[in-house]
């Protein structure tokens, strides 16, 4: 019998496509030609990353676009790293920890990873072993869409969605068609309690409305 450890720090709702299948990959170094940084974004569970025996070493993705982000799951090999952090960035240059540890178990780690970003990277400062780092699998999982309310209030029409929502932006368009163009609602959201809220005229031109996020 093998057993896994399975680490879950805190809840994220998420959706269930894997961001990060398949996507451009790149890493600090690799153990040799054998493990690429490409094998921990294939979602081949045979296959693996592997890094040079030092540290610090990372190990990184190419979304293709800006997204909202929820939940990335690790899934060590043997040589795990004690103390990493998982960070985000929108130009592949400047990163924000969205995650850190210096209790790194190995095992599978399901994480919740609220943020907004293009390019998700694994930092790590600490090996837990004498070898590199390796991983079978880097997952990451974009938030669901947000919910758009949309109310009529005498003459105005009331649109709202959560303000915990990054870099999303409301669109309007008076007709559907398969040539529809979308406009940017320009007028600036009001927080009533945890909401987002703006409030048009009825008689401004627009009947349907979305929200599309940044970089898509």
């Amino acid at each position: 019998l093998e057993f896994r450890r399975v680490l879950f720090r805190s809840v994220q709702v998420c959706g269930t496509n894997n961001a990060a299948l398949d996507q451009p990959a790149s890493a600090s170094s690799v153990e040799s030609a054998s493990y690429p940084a490409a094998n921990a974004f294939d979602g081949d569970p045979r296959t693996r990353w592997s890094s040079q025996f030092s540290d610090p070493q990372w190990v990184g993705v190419d979304l293709g676009s800006v997204q909202n982000i929820a939940r990335v799951r690790l899934d060590w090999e043997t040589a795990y790293s004690q103390s990493y952090r998982i960070q985000l960035s929108a130009n592949n240059s400047t990163w924000a920890d969205a995650y850190a540890t210096t209790n790194g178990i190995g095992g599978i780690n399901d994480l919740a990873v609220p943020g907004s970003a293009r390019y998700v990277r694994l930092y790590s400062t600490q090996r837990a072993t004498s070898w590199g780092n390796s991983l079978y699998e880097f997952e990451v999982y974009p938030a669901l869409s947000p919910l758009l309310s949309i109310t009529r209030a005498v003459t105005n029409v009331v649109v709202s969605w959560p303000v915990t929502t990054a870099n999303w932006a409301l669109q309007a368009t008076p007709a559907l068609a398969s040539t529809t163009q979308w406009s940017a609602v320009t007028n600036v959201p009001a927080v009533v309690g945890s909401q987002n809220t703006v409030t048009n005229p009825t008689g401004a031109g627009a009947r349907f409305y979305r929200l599309r996020q940044s970089g898509m």
